[in-house]
């Protein structure tokens, strides 16, 4: 997975638990030292590759999938050389990693991500030149704006950090490192091209759907009773699987009943089983300290303790953005109106709601001036975006608002400290696919019904379209209905002891 470090060391609690499934890598280029973790299944060679004529060298933490080719370090430095970091960015299709690039004439290192940049990495200018995952490492002031923000709202945004010399690396951000500073170069119209690039199409085969069983992979998915882990587990087919929350909820009943019938090995605990002890909680400060108020350090125990179930080296498939692309759930607000436009989504289609309106609910806890600031980073990273104002809120809370900075922190980055993770969703096929869409038609269920629809006959698809979630719909349940049933759901699960889940634990 993706954890890259220059000039910056891990925590001990973070080298301690990462040593257990990734082997540690060292290299040193023209006076930068780079420590690049791999995970131990995600290559037989180490994730370095020099061409011997030009000198290049590309090293890379992670996993990636370019041309239908896993992890092809050879030909991921050829594209580089030939096209440039950001032009052969634009080429993966899928992947979770973190990289450099160095070629001895230009004496100076180029760090990049894997274009979504969700296992967040962070760059300081307040000594020398230092990148890391782990942002408590490099915060050496406060901004008292931003320890504002994070007290209201509970998590950051963009590139910000509390320190206003540390910043969070953006998607398709490239840094050049050289001896005594960082030159970025960063635009938004990457990340959109990247997304939108897309033709519409009405299938969604990618090579990845075959990637586990060509290269001999063990996956692991966490599945609950929604229709992202379902959907995960249908089209991947994990060797096994796990369910997290009381022993009656639903989650535990349906995840059961779709393991059993897809013939996966799966296991059951309660959320609270696994103790968190105090290298938890170090992990937590030393990846979060200064960017999320209060991350869920319960999850680390858990990810560690689904992990010690199995002995295998396993990709942990994760349903992240599942919700926003089957159910449009970042281009829905809080309060009376937000739960009728849930309940009415044909409202989205007739009624004229300003992206700022949209936002102002969603970060309801800001002051004037705190969100005045997000809303103008808003503006300048969806500027070119030409399409309807929910498809640019739910973009912009993707990869610069809350998904990016705290919704990613569980299944993204807390998951990655035992297992190489892969997020389906946010594959390019995907990507192109859903925001390719009127999103119009993704909160009134529409895309939701099409994406189930179209899934190919096999076993257990017809158990899986007609298997009813927590809420009480199911793929097959009529269009018109979900949105009433899903409110009757939610409330159903917040007041009745015997519906509740692992957030009620």
């Amino acid at each position: 997975m993706s954890f890259l470090y220059i000039n910056s060391i891990p925590s001990k609690n973070i080298a301690s638990t990462l040593s257990k499934s990734y082997i540690k890598h060292e290299y040193s280029f023209s006076e930068h030292v780079i420590t690049a973790y791999q995970y131990k299944n995600e290559s037989s060679r180490e994730p370095f590759f020099e061409n011997k004529f030009t000198g290049g060298v590309v090293i890379v933490s992670g996993w990636f999938l370019i041309n239908g080719q896993f992890n092809d370090y050879e030909y991921l430095l050829d594209l580089i050389e030939s096209i440039g970091v950001k032009s052969a960015l634009q080429k993966v299709e899928a992947g979770t990693f973190s990289g450099c690039y160095f070629n001895p004439k230009y004496n100076s290192i180029k760090f990049f991500q894997d274009p979504t940049a969700l296992l967040s990495h962070y760059y300081s200018t307040n000594v020398k030149p230092q990148v890391s995952p782990e942002v408590a490492s490099l915060v050496r002031r406060h901004d008292p704006a931003m320890e504002d923000f994070l007290s209201s709202q509970g998590h950051l945004y963009s590139y910000r950090t509390v320190d206003s010399k540390v910043r969070r690396v953006l998607p398709f951000e490239v840094l050049e490192i050289e001896v005594e500073s960082i030159i970025s170069s960063y635009s938004p119209e990457d990340i959109i091209n990247y997304s939108f690039a897309g033709k519409e199409s009405k299938g969604l085969d990618l090579s990845s759907h075959e990637l586990f069983r060509k290269h001999d992979l063990s996956t692991v998915c966490a599945l609950s009773s929604g229709f992202d882990s379902r959907y995960i587990t249908l089209k991947y087919e994990p060797n096994r699987s796990y369910t997290w929350g009381p022993m009656n909820s639903q989650d535990q009943i349906i995840a059961k009943k779709i393991a059993d019938e897809l013939n996966i090995e799966h296991s059951s605990f309660n959320y609270l089983t696994p103790q968190v002890v105090d290298s938890d909680r170090d992990i937590a400060i030393d990846l979060f300290k200064g960017v999320v108020k209060a991350p869920m350090t319960q999850l680390i125990a858990n990810y560690r303790y689904s992990k010690e179930l199995s002995c295998d080296h396993e990709f942990s498939l994760d349903g992240y953005l599942g919700g926003v692309f089957q159910r449009g759930s970042y281009a829905n607000f809080g309060g009376l109106v937000g739960e009728m436009f849930k309940i009415f989504p044909g409202i989205y289609k007739h009624v004229g709601i300003s992206d700022k309106y949209m936002l102002r609910n969603r970060y309801k806890n800001l002051s004037k001036h705190n969100f005045e600031c997000l809303y103008e980073d808003y503006l300048e990273k969806t500027a070119l975006i030409k399409k309807c104002v929910y498809s640019k809120v739910s973009f912009y809370e993707v990869f610069y608002g809350r998904g990016a900075r705290y919704m990613s922190t569980g299944g993204i980055v807390m998951n990655s400290l035992y297992y190489s993770v892969f997020a389906p969703f946010l594959s390019k096929s995907y990507l192109n696919y859903f925001f390719s869409k009127d999103f119009g038609s993704v909160v009134d269920y529409s895309q939701f019904k099409i994406l189930w629809a179209m899934q190919p006959k096999s076993s257990g698809i017809h158990f899986l379209r007609s298997l009813k979630s927590e809420g009480g719909f199911s793929p097959k349940t009529p269009k018109i209905y979900i949105p009433l049933i899903s409110f009757l759901g939610r409330v159903n699960t917040h007041i009745n002891p015997m519906r509740k889940n692992y957030l009620r634990e």
